[in-house]
């Protein structure tokens, strides 16, 4: 992601998690310019970190199918790997911008 004034790719400062705090967003990240000193957040809609989590879950669960495996439910796998699945969300965002770019 560019940044507005200069056009200078932005750097990205991390994911914060909202979700308890707001109603209409779940994750709030902050990207600042590295150039011209701009500092932008970036608010994500509820829905989506929510989809990207489930298809997650799903692809856990499916690896830890054996016999013997520790499944975890949807809940419990979020609140356990939060902070990857932030990160890893946020890469799949950043490439998404990417390949529109």
């Amino acid at each position: 992601m560019n940044c507005w004034h200069c056009n200078t790719k932005l750097i990205w400062g991390g994911d914060h998690d909202i979700e308890d705090e707001n109603d209409d967003y779940c994750i709030v990240s902050n990207l600042s310019c590295p150039k011209c000193k701009s500092f932008v957040e970036v608010y994500l809609p509820k829905g989506n970190f929510k989809s990207f989590c489930t298809r997650m879950w799903l692809d856990h669960c499916d690896e830890n199918s054996a016999f013997g495996a520790i499944k975890l439910t949807e809940d419990e796998y979020i609140k356990q790997y939060n902070e990857w699945l932030l990160k890893k969300y946020a890469e799949e965002l950043e490439n998404d911008n990417a390949k529109e770019s």
